[in-house]
């Protein structure tokens, strides 16, 4: 099944899981998906573009309930906006050299699992004890980093 950045109606109603992957124009326009309408969608994976700097800058286009995020393999990602995902309860981070640091706001508060890979600017940041972000995460039960 092919969408748009354009076709927002045609998303399923039920839908739970989204994997976007080397979808370049699909995750630029991301604003236009219209997939704060699925209340359903829990999980989204954002893998592949070398295009898209800050995929999540337009919050109120994904659905509130939101609890897995995955994000890979986004090589000129600099920031990453967690704002307003206050369900959000995995995060995963893989692959995005340019990533420098989390959200200016905190975590949210019921995130339960942490992975960062291959992030070696936000690594640094999140190393225990030490790192400048390592207060914004070390309330994390599951924090896996490297």
């Amino acid at each position: 099944m092919g969408f748009s950045s354009s076709s927002g109606s045609s998303w399923p109603s039920k839908l739970k899981s989204v994997v976007i992957r080397g979808c370049r124009k699909l995750l630029a326009g991301c604003d236009k998906w219209g997939m704060g309408r699925f209340p359903s969608l829990s999980t989204l994976s954002l893998d592949y573009s070398d295009e898209v700097e800050s995929p999540l800058k337009q919050r109120a286009f994904f659905p509130t309930p939101f609890t897995f995020l995955s994000i890979r393999d986004l090589p000129n990602l600099k920031s990453l906006e967690l704002q307003g995902f206050t369900f959000l309860y995995g995060l995963e981070l893989e692959d995005c050299p340019e990533l420098q640091s989390l959200s200016e706001v905190s975590l949210p508060s019921d995130l339960f699992s942490l992975y960062i890979r291959s992030c070696p600017l936000l690594e640094q940041r999140c190393l225990q004890d030490t790192g400048e972000d390592w207060p914004k995460i070390s309330n994390v039960p599951n924090i896996v980093i490297g």
